[in-house]
Formats: C-alpha cells, structure tokens, sequence
C-alpha cells in the first residue's frame, strides 16, 4: 500500500492527510496517528502491517455510497491473489453508480468492480482493463432490461459495454 493510497484512503474515511501528493509529510502522519487512535492500535503515524490491515478492512467496510458498500466493489478473487483492492475505487466511477441506482429507483448488483490482475486475466479482462484501476463496474439491475440500464448509464455520461448474452452492463469513467 503507497502512501497515496493511505492518503485517499483516509480522507474516504473521513480523515485529513492534506495533498494527496504521495508524501508522508506531518499531515498524513497527523491523520495516520488519529486513525490509529480511533483503532486502538499504538498511535506512532507508521503505516506498518498492523495499520495497513486495519485501513484496508476499515475501507472495505466503508461505504462507497448512499446504497453501496465499499465491498460491493472488491476484487472477487476471494483473497487468492490480492488483499480485494489492489487499486482504490475512483470516487467518480462511485458517484456516477449511486446515480445510476437514483436514476432507475430500483436495486442495482454490482458483479465485479476492482480486479487485481491475475483475477482479470481469469475471466478474459483485456490488458488495460478499468477494472484494474478502479474505474469499472459490471452491474444489473434485477427487473430492468441490460439495454435500459445501459441507456441510463450512457444518459449519465459513463462509458457502457453491453453483454446480452450475461445479461449484464459495464460501466466505466
């Protein structure tokens, strides 16, 4: 986990480590050491495999959104190869589902957000998948056609690929 990744973790938390600048300057170590309190874990602002443990479960068990939990969009390897994020969600991609969810007033099933890169290449993700960096979900949205999902996301601005055949809508910023 970079210090990037700490920083964006804590402010989605609700924590201030300044710039996300990929720094460990007094900021971050200021909101690593509250988040540590508020933890009970020793307060001494280092990032070891205690914190790390504790931030990624904490941001796991976060919300994403109004109706979506953070663990919707984890990796689904099922720990095999990745700790379920190996990159953060962008919050862009997490607006614009909650959006989407608005927009059709009905549940929406998020089936694969991040995907570390060994999980990708398991279910025939291409190279450069957004998956990977958080900028993708596959979704359905139980009782709604796929094609009228898809045009709502596309009338939301997102990207969309449609698979019929699944039954199923991805999306992407």
């Amino acid at each position: 986990m970079s210090i990037l990744e700490v920083q964006r973790i804590l402010s989605h938390l609700g924590y201030d480590p300044g710039e996300h600048d990929g720094l460990d300057g007094p900021n971050t170590q200021a909101a690593v050491k509250a988040f540590q309190r508020k933890t009970g874990i020793e307060a001494d602002g280092i990032v070891g495999p205690v914190t790390r443990g504790h931030l990624a479960e904490a941001y796991k068990d976060s919300r994403a959104s109004e109706h979506f939990a953070m663990g919707e969009y984890q990796c689904d390897c099922g720990g095999m190869y990745c700790t379920g994020f190996p990159e953060l969600m962008e919050e862009a991609l997490l607006t614009q589902v909650e959006n989407l969810r608005n927009r059709l007033g009905r549940p929406v099933i998020i089936t694969s957000g991040v995907r570390c890169t060994q999980r990708n290449r398991e279910v025939g993700g291409i190279e450069h998948s957004k998956h990977k960096i958080g900028c993708a979900a596959d979704l359905y949205c139980p009782g709604v056609h796929y094609s009228e999902v898809a045009a709502v996301a596309r009338d939301l601005g997102l990207g969309v690929i449609e698979y019929p055949e699944q039954l199923f809508v991805h999306v992407e910023v």
